[in-house]
């Protein structure tokens, strides 16, 4: 865990000045407007990293979800996309 926080604190300038040259190129790039991109530099870097996620970790993981209540039984061919796959 030590080494995990030295490591941590190494790396923190580096990603951050990767991510804003990231932010600047979508940008550059059409991706996302320069407001869009003063909003994600506001929140940071770390803002994923940190549990910023959606709640309850993300699909799969609530009611519902992959193994969840309401989920299909095991070895059933319905998944999300059904016994067709997905679409396109």
């Amino acid at each position: 865990m030590k080494a995990r926080m030295a490591l941590q604190d190494h790396l923190e300038d580096p990603m951050q000045a990767a991510f804003e040259t990231a932010v600047a190129q979508a940008v550059t790039g059409g991706v996302i407007t320069q407001d869009q991109a003063d909003t994600v530099l506001e929140e940071g870097w770390q803002m994923g990293a940190q549990g910023g996620g959606p709640p309850g970790g993300g699909p799969g993981n609530g009611p519902g979800g992959q193994g969840g209540p309401g989920a299909p039984p095991s070895g059933s061919s319905s998944g999300q996309f059904g016994a067709q796959g997905p679409t396109r």
